[in-house]
């Protein structure tokens, strides 16, 4: 791992190389040799202020993909081939007692085979909206609104969740 930022604090920066998995999930593919390469810059130019992009690659052979809600509970199930491309972006914003969080991710396939429950593509993300009742980000108790979407190719028909 190779990570930094520049002396003013504003600009961070990572780029891994791991075996397998490095989400602290195990699946069939943390084993298979095959290198999974990470990048991420974000900029931090206050700590009420938080912007990321990220971008992750991979070349397993052939494994099942499940995809999770936020409660753990499996939504659906594919099979993938072959390069994963992966972007994801975050934000983070916060003032006072509101804070603003956002992530959204893209995750592409391209040399999976077209057929019957495999994935081409996967997307989705969330966005919240917070008030802080008491405490801060640190800690303390907030009320929220928050919404979540998912769409996935499975060469069927696109699925939304």
């Amino acid at each position: 791992m190779f990570f930094g930022r520049e002396s003013a604090g504003i600009f961070h920066y990572y780029l891994t190389l791991v075996n397998g998995g490095s989400d602290n999930l195990s699946t069939s593919l943390d084993g298979d040799g095959h290198k999974q390469i990470q990048a991420k810059f974000a900029f931090k130019p206050s700590r009420n202020f938080y912007f990321a992009l990220a971008y992750d690659t991979d070349s397993p052979e052939q494994g099942a993909f499940d995809l999770y809600d936020h409660a753990f509970v499996k939504v659906v199930t594919g099979n993938v081939r072959g390069r994963r491309h992966g972007f994801e972006t975050d934000f983070d914003l916060s003032v006072d007692r509101f804070n603003w969080k956002t992530e959204f991710i893209y995750y592409t396939f391209p040399e999976t085979p077209l057929q019957l429950g495999n994935f081409r593509y996967l997307w989705g993300g969330y966005s919240q909206v917070a008030w802080f009742i008491d405490g801060d980000t640190t800690r303390g108790i907030q009320a929220l609104l928050r919404g979540e979407f998912t769409r996935a190719d499975t060469n069927v028909a696109d699925k939304h969740y």
